[in-house]
């Protein structure tokens, strides 16, 4: 029964990785669940088991990827500790955008939604606007600890800092994953960080930020 059980999580997954390249290429309309099926070497029969029909499907996707979005952020060993910290985090997201493949389709999927069933699409809003805030949330606390260990000026609302740095960075991640620019945004990083610590620092922390 434990084998049989593995082996169908273990379809239902090979299905769902096969639908995030099929709707991450494709228009949401022009995708096809036999060629869902066929793309991991499986009947239609197999895929209309697991799932009821395409919406059911892109449902179950989406449900996946802001699970496995939230599981990330409460990741604790993420957390930094200062503001240079966030410097890394934020170089290791953008480096990932480049370097793994499986960050490039989801992104590429989250911004076909508007060619989604409209419920659909509210899921992943909801989804996608828990991670950002959960983020954002995160660096507060961490811009907050550095104010009180006068690192940063008091001056700045630590929210307005960590929204700013989330937009930014977004942003650039944004641009990268779709090659708007031939750019390459990672080997700025230090430069705008550079920039946002010459202006955010404390006159008592001169030369403290390192």
């Amino acid at each position: 029964m434990r084998k049989t059980k593995e082996s169908a999580l273990e379809t239902r997954k090979k299905l769902l990785e096969s639908a995030l390249d099929e709707m991450s290429e494709k228009p949401f309309p022009d995708v096809s669940m036999n060629d869902i099926a066929a793309r991991v070497g499986l009947s239609k029969g197999a895929l209309y088991w697991h799932f009821k029909n395409k919406k059911d499907l892109l449902i179950n996707l989406v449900e996946d990827i802001c699970e496995k979005a939230g599981m990330d952020a409460n990741n604790t060993d993420m957390v930094p500790e200062n503001f240079d910290g966030l410097r890394f985090f934020f170089q290791k997201k953008m480096l990932s955008g480049v370097k793994n493949e499986q960050i490039q389709k989801v992104n590429k999927l989250v911004h076909r939604g508007h060619e989604w069933p409209a419920e659909v699409f509210e899921r992943l809003v909801l989804g996608v606007r828990g991670k950002i805030k959960n983020e954002r949330d995160m660096l507060e606390k961490v811009i907050v600890k550095s104010q009180r260990r006068h690192e940063i000026k008091m001056d700045f609302r630590a929210g307005e800092i960590a929204n700013l740095l989330s937009a930014i960075f977004h942003g650039l991640f944004f641009l990268q994953i779709h090659e708007i620019y031939e750019t390459d945004f990672t080997k700025y990083s230090d430069f705008i960080f550079d920039a946002l610590k010459n202006e955010l620092k404390s006159r008592e922390s001169v030369g403290n930020i390192n």
